[in-house]
């Protein structure tokens, strides 16, 4: 997958408002990728009370630039693992 901030940033800028995250991102080139599993249905078990979660899209985050692992990237790791969305 190619970088191109353009698209990337407006993106990620929509999925980090809805998760209410404000952000400030200066000179940082971001790719965000989503795919949707179609298996996903097929996970559920009638058998049980309550169904088991699943997921229907899986998010890549790719970032190019300063190394941000510790800081920016565990925070939105952590915000998109609260959504329940898998990255």
């Amino acid at each position: 997958m190619a970088c191109s901030s353009a698209p990337s940033l407006s993106v990620l800028a929509a999925l980090l408002l809805s998760l209410g995250i404000a952000l400030v991102l200066p000179q940082l080139v971001v790719c965000v990728a989503t795919m949707t599993h179609s298996e996903g249905l097929q996970n559920f078990d009638p058998s049980l009370s309550t169904p088991t979660l699943t997921y229907e899209h899986e998010v890549f985050v790719s970032f190019c630039g300063a190394d941000t692992r510790t800081s920016f990237t565990a925070y939105l790791f952590a915000a998109l693992d609260r959504k329940r969305i898998v990255a």
